[in-house]
């Protein structure tokens, strides 16, 4: 507020001038001071009306998932019965379907996408409540139904279908909890079988509970493989489909015989051996004498892209010549849920 009246003069004299003073002397000054007040006031003004209309800004930079106090967080809307107003929506981190609005959001594998050549392996889903009160959670899992394993359309499936004992496509644990204001809270996805290709996606979801008058919807949880589809192509590579061996002396066993079958696909193939299916009398006609694999990390259980196995077949000495036809086949559980069998033979003539 401006003075109404000049300032008045010193209490104490003034020093002796030299110099006669002017006439309106202290006019001038009093004008002066009060100009010097004028401008210092105006410019407390200007400060304060900047940092209100800076407050926004600041509150707005700290807004988002991974704010961690309810006065960094921009709110807009009304109050849901007396609750305090709901945060802006904002994309959660790791990826999502969309959008995420309402006081829990997940900041962290929302939408799961591994290589469809991937192994399953558990993945961490991670929540965050931007809220003001305490919210409860359960992870909801739906059966998965038998026609989404069956046809073309959904493309590759896996070794061998877990629907009959099993039909959720993924354990949780912890399956339920609560996540406090301002703090986050996670649970361990593990997949049970492996990632499908062709368009297939499974779907959970997180379903949340508040104090009375406080909702909101589930947010969903995906899981669908990406890129080149998985398949196992198991092929031979050397030796041959029809054996044909002199016939042995009797009583000695005609000479070992070896093939070799290589996995030319990009994912791993099940490869099972058997030469029980000729047997004579109580005996096999042949034994299987040896497996080797070119990988020096091989466990003879699963045939990886790439690996050669080179397999000896040992005849017995029990075998007949000039007439009857041996087997040793070769079963393939492949990737794509198919059964593939490599069948060679060995005759015995005279």
């Amino acid at each position: 507020m401006l003075p109404s009246s000049p300032l008045p003069e010193p209490a104490s004299p003034q020093s002796p001038s030299p110099r006669k003073r002017l006439p309106g002397q202290h006019l001038v000054a009093s004008v002066l001071a009060t100009a010097l007040l004028v401008a210092a006031f105006a410019g407390v003004f200007a400060f304060v009306v900047r940092g209100a209309g800076n407050t926004p800004n600041r509150l707005r930079a700290a807004s988002g998932p991974f704010a961690t106090s309810t006065a960094e967080v921009t709110v807009t809307g009304t109050a849901i019965s007396g609750s305090a107003p709901s945060p802006t929506a904002t994309t959660a981190s790791g990826g999502g379907p969309g959008q995420q609005t309402g006081q829990v959001r997940v900041t962290k594998n929302q939408d799961m996408r591994p290589a469809c050549v991937d192994d399953t392996a558990p993945y961490t889903v991670t929540l965050l409540n931007v809220g003001t009160v305490t919210a409860s959670w359960h992870v909801y899992i739906p059966a998965v139904v038998e026609p989404a394993f069956i046809g073309p359309a959904t493309g590759p499936q896996p070794l061998s279908s877990p629907l009959a004992s099993y039909p959720y496509w993924a354990d949780v644990k912890p399956q339920d909890g609560s996540v406090a204001p301002g703090q986050t809270a996670s649970f361990v996805m593990t997949p049970r079988w492996a990632m499908p290709c062709g368009g297939t996606t499974y779907h959970g979801a997180v379903q949340l509970s508040f104090p009375s008058g406080i909702t909101q919807p589930d947010i969903p949880l995906t899981y669908a493989g990406t890129g080149p589809a998985r398949y196992s192509k198991v092929v031979l590579v050397s030796g041959s489909l029809t054996m044909t061996q002199p016939c042995p002396a009797s009583g000695t066993a005609p000479a070992p015989f070896t093939f070799a079958f290589k996995n030319t696909g990009n994912y791993k193939a099940y490869p099972s051996i058997d030469t029980g299916k000729d047997d004579i009398g109580l005996h096999h006609w042949a034994d299987i004498q040896s497996v080797t694999s070119d990988s020096p990390s091989a466990d003879l259980h699963w045939l990886y892209p790439g690996e050669t196995w080179t397999v000896v077949i040992a005849p017995s000495s029990l075998v007949s010549c000039d007439g009857p036809i041996y087997h040793t086949y070769v079963y393939i559980s492949n990737a794509q849920g198919t059964q593939e069998t490599i069948t060679i033979t060995d005759t015995f003539h005279s």
